[in-house]
């Protein structure tokens, strides 16, 4: 009897043991989950109010796809992985974003840098965007906010779209798609990531300087040619342009 006190005691003992380890991973994986919704939605509510005052434009850099693509606030040279997708980040592109809408972007509690976020969008079969955490170890967290992906590519709060005519001017370009052209005078460094608009396989491996007043154009060679000043919205381009359309 008095052996089996003692075994029963020391399977007790350990039984406590292993629930006091366990309790502080599992009070640290809940408040990561905390924060990661706390911050997604933070994210889906920032994204949401920019959308309303930019006609539904979304303040990041290039295409929003069904694949998942980081957000981030400086956009490297590196494919990032989120989930099982990997792909360059979407940079937010508009300082009125972080005037108006959010002072920083947030960070996931495993990440340590603006440059990898951990936190992603993506549209779905629809087109309606998702904004999430790219970690689900311990649990989901994702928003859905009222927003859909309608352009072909997005850049100084503008939709962008590309023009399947060689030498159509960006009047044309925007009129088909129902909306009018804004005459803006861009940085260059923005227009030259812009090639999604233009064409499913492009990649700017080259960007050079465009005639005045063109818009940005891309050429099936993969380079590009990026606006050197305002944008003439009536004038013809002598490649395939990439428009502001509002």
């Amino acid at each position: 009897m008095l052996e089996l006190v003692i075994i029963v005691s020391i399977i007790l003992g350990l039984g406590a043991a292993v629930v006091i380890w366990i309790d502080p991973v599992e009070r640290i994986g809940a408040a990561k989950q905390a924060k990661r919704q706390d911050d997604v939605t933070v994210l889906s509510v920032a994204f949401s109010d920019y959308a309303k005052t930019h006609k539904g434009a979304l303040p990041v850099l290039g295409t929003v796809t069904t694949t998942k693509k980081v957000i981030c606030n400086n956009q490297t040279n590196e494919l990032l992985t989120c989930d099982a997708d990997i792909e360059y980040c979407l940079k937010i592109d508009d300082a009125d974003f972080f005037n108006k809408n959010i002072t920083n972007l947030p960070i996931d509690p495993d990440k340590s840098s603006d440059s990898d976020t951990g936190y992603y969008i993506q549209k779905d079969a629809n087109n309606n965007i998702i904004i999430g955490a790219c970690d689900h170890t311990f649990g989901y967290a994702y928003d859905r906010p009222q927003l859909r992906a309608t352009c072909d590519a997005y850049g100084g709060g503008y939709c962008w779209y590309g023009g399947t005519e060689s030498t159509a001017s960006c009047d044309t370009i925007c009129e088909a798609e129902g909306l009018s052209c804004a005459t803006i005078n861009q940085a260059a460094d923005t227009l030259c990531l812009l090639g999604d608009a233009g064409s499913a396989s492009y990649s700017c491996g080259t960007c050079t300087a465009g005639t005045s007043g063109d818009a940005p154009s891309w050429l099936s060679a993969n380079t590009c040619k990026y606006q050197v000043d305002t944008l003439d919205c009536s004038g013809a381009n002598t490649a395939n342009p990439v428009c502001p359309c509002q």
